[in-house]
């Protein structure tokens, strides 16, 4: 058992770059590690962890992206990227309250289709501004608060119009507004 614990330390040393712990603390880490407890305590938390495999280009991106966004690891970098995917495809929930923005890109003189709200309850339109990009093109923003199907319906109804390139982004939902005011849980 003690040379398994030593391949263990030597390995962990060599991955991590750590300073090389005292013997006595592998053995205690390996004792718990056999005996179950170290997986207990992970299986009564709520994080899950799990292995990703990625090509090696991919994986510096990721870096750099951590790096840059100011993440503090790679894991942090991942749940960001997921949570805004399940926010923007609008999968969290159709009843979710959120904040979003509609941007709209046409060419002068393109007639935009009215779109009512009337069958959109929730929909609340919070700004609505329009601006020359170049002497032909125009860019729309609309801000949004609404359930998240409500917006996502409404902004489907917009984008798809002839003529025009178009994207809802939510930038905001209930679980944002409560870590801002400090009122989550």
């Amino acid at each position: 058992m003690n040379r398994m614990i030593d391949r263990i330390a030597f390995a962990f040393v060599s991955l991590t770059s750590a300073p090389v712990p005292h013997r006595r603390e592998w053995h205690e880490l390996c004792r718990l590690w056999y005996s179950g407890a170290v997986m207990r305590e992970q299986k009564t938390s709520d994080t899950v962890r799990f292995g990703v495999s990625m090509d090696k280009p991919l994986v510096e991106m990721l870096d750099q992206l951590t790096a840059d966004e100011g993440y503090s690891n790679r894991s942090e970098t991942l749940r960001s990227l997921v949570r805004q995917e399940i926010i923007r495809s609008g999968k969290d929930s159709e009843n979710r309250r959120v904040a979003g923005v509609i941007t709209l890109v046409y060419r002068y003189g393109t007639k935009l289709r009215r779109v009512s709200t009337k069958d959109f309850s929730s929909l609340r339109i919070a700004g609505n501004m329009q601006l020359h990009l170049d002497e032909d093109i125009c860019l729309k923003l609309l801000i949004l608060t609404g359930d998240s199907g409500d917006l996502h319906a409404w902004a489907q109804k917009l984008v798809g119009q002839r003529g025009v390139i178009g994207k809802l982004s939510i930038t905001a939902t209930e679980d944002v507004y409560r870590e801002l005011t400090g009122t989550g849980a």
